[in-house]
């Protein structure tokens, strides 16, 4: 609970500062230095996502790894039907739309 609410809170102080920003970038920057300095966050994410190490799997030839695929998959459609699960998803779609 703590990580919904932690996750809500961080979503809405940063749209509170990024309005607060919007207009004062705009007002020194202009429109295109404005969504050049809006643009540089998602390049950092880009850049810090390909300095994380990432450890190949081994090559399997039993095919282990589509099973495990297959696994994922059928636990996935398991979660989407459990209504503990969608009504709540489906209500904050909802609130966004």
């Amino acid at each position: 609970m703590f990580i919904q609410s932690l996750s809500w809170g961080s979503l809405s102080v940063g749209g509170l500062i990024g309005c607060a920003v919007s207009g004062a970038s705009v007002h020194f920057f202009g429109p295109r230095g404005s969504f050049l300095l809006i643009s540089v966050a998602p390049l950092m994410l880009l850049v810090a996502a390909r300095a994380l190490p990432e450890k190949r799997l081994p090559q399997d030839p039993n095919g282990a790894r589509l099973r495990d695929m297959v696994k994922t998959i059928k636990l996935s459609i398991q979660t989407l039907r459990d209504p503990n699960f969608w009504k709540p998803a489906l209500f904050i779609y909802l609130s966004q739309v």
